[in-house]
């Protein structure tokens, strides 16, 4: 080897076979250079005009296609050591042609293989996702057939018991002498049962439209109370009161005392089945009315014990009820006519019953 024209050392030994692309051939080229671009191996060996030297360099970073003296060629490269000297190996792409054939060949066969397999992924994953959207479809008939056939029931039990105590009522009045009040209250107690029934499944099935105006909501609460305490149920619970005056909203009247009476009813109800099962002997119901901040809020507590734990997480959801009587439409319409006024309604368990939050905005003054 020599560098600068001095005597630098000797490059001995057999380049094998197996550090070539290919077998040797007679278009194999080995050449050794120095930095500068000077020929040391083979001696006498010409690479035509003009400067190679950065294109023989590029190659001992990545071995590529490379063309001299309107040759195409293949070539690569590696310094010696920690020398400056490069070798390089250059072929003539006609030997490699076969090899570069053979490996686009197998690249094709590899990239269709791929794709089929891609293609049959995605026929699976469309074929899986309808089977789920079908699955879904019959899960939601069948949680609708099942949420029907409740209601049936319910329906069917809540028409039956009042159609039995209006034919005691009949009975008892048969025999009883004229003037007599007690047929008479308990006729209109199954009737009021019978109403109620019917006027929260239409309420339920086709909601009215709001039909908003300037409301004063402790007239809306007496409006309610009024209405429970006509209840028979309400004579065996004690319903005190404090409520607050020139609260104004913007809303309608009807849906907002409907949404009242169906809290006050859930409230005294639930008192009058702890008082027959012993649980509580003397049941109460509390009706607050307050100002905080920008809303009217109303709470309404009981003594009843609270609302059955496996029932609470259906507590909003329709059909859903703990209590022989009622079909369990009463607090989801409430609160559904509640947060179409832009107010809310929850439930929290209180320490002896449960506590009902309903707030509605007040009306901005002008």
């Amino acid at each position: 080897m020599f560098q600068d024209g001095r005597f630098k050392g000797v490059l001995l030994g057999e380049l094998r076979a197996s550090a070539l692309p290919t077998r040797p051939t007679a278009q194999t080229s080995l050449v050794l250079m120095d930095d500068h671009g000077q020929v040391l191996m083979p001696v006498g060996f010409k690479l035509g005009a003009g400067d190679i030297t950065g294109r023989l360099r590029a190659l001992a970073n990545m071995p590529g296609p490379l063309t001299l003296d309107d040759k195409h060629m293949m070539g690569a490269g590696a310094w010696v050591g920690k020398s400056d000297l490069l070798l390089v190996v250059l072929e003539e792409e006609t030997a490699t042609a076969g090899l570069r054939a053979r490996f686009l060949r197998q690249l094709a066969f590899h990239i269709a293989l791929l794709s089929s397999t891609l293609i049959i992924f995605i026929l699976l994953l469309r074929h899986s996702y309808r089977s789920l959207l079908a699955a879904e479809e019959r899960l939601r008939r069948q949680e609708t057939m099942a949420a029907l056939g409740t209601a049936a029931s319910l329906i069917a039990h809540e028409v039956k018991n009042a159609l039995n105590g209006i034919q005691a009522a009949l009975s008892v009045l048969r025999h009883t002498p004229a003037g007599s009040e007690l047929p008479v209250g308990a006729l209109r107690s199954q009737v009021e049962r019978l109403s109620h029934l019917a006027r929260s499944l239409l309420s339920f099935g086709a909601p009215r439209a709001a039909l908003r105006r300037r409301c004063e909501v402790h007239l809306l609460v007496k409006d309610a109370l009024q209405g429970v305490k006509l209840l028979p149920e309400s004579e065996a619970v004690a319903l005190t009161t404090s409520l607050e005056e020139s609260l104004w909203v913007q809303g309608d009247a009807a849906l907002l005392v409907s949404a009242i009476d169906n809290v006050l009813r859930n409230a005294v109800e639930a008192g009058a089945v702890a008082k027959d099962t012993g649980m509580q002997l003397a049941p109460w119901v509390s009706v607050r009315l307050t100002r905080e901040e920008h809303d009217a809020v109303l709470v309404v507590e009981d003594n009843a014990g609270g609302v059955d734990p496996r029932l609470e997480p259906r507590l909003w959801e329709p059909f859903a009820t703990g209590r022989a009587k009622g079909v369990g439409l009463g607090l989801p319409m409430a609160r559904a006519s509640v947060e179409a006024h832009g107010g809310s309604l929850n439930y929290v368990r209180s320490p002896l019953g449960s506590r009902f939050t309903l707030r509605l905005p007040l009306e901005v003054a002008r």
